[in-house]
């Protein structure tokens, strides 16, 4: 999908191609734990989705998952090998919108 300064496009974590489609200098990982292991033959999904992100030097790779089994997850190993980091938003009973 095309909007005005860029291109949103969406793959599954099964479909290899999908994933290796195009350079991209955002990305959004959501529900690594959930995802399959091997997407086609070709590897982990993450990584190859990942790899997508070596061309820029100012890359973002974001990471979102719900954690299912302690010490089997790709999330808490994703964030253990990171640098920690949380985003932490307050409501105050409103909902939160992004800008």
């Amino acid at each position: 999908m095309k909007f005005p300064g860029g291109v949103l496009a969406m793959t599954g974590a099964d479909r290899a191609a999908g994933l290796l489609l195009m350079a991209v200098w955002h990305l959004l990982l959501d529900e690594l734990d959930a995802c399959t292991k091997d997407a086609d033959g070709e590897g982990g999904p993450s990584n190859l989705a990942c790899t997508r992100t070596r061309t820029f030097a100012r890359r973002k790779v974001l990471m979102v998952s719900t954690m299912l089994i302690t010490g089997l997850s790709r999330i808490e190993a994703a964030y253990t090998e990171s640098g920690r980091r949380r985003l932490c938003l307050r409501s105050e009973g409103r909902p939160l919108a992004l800008r």
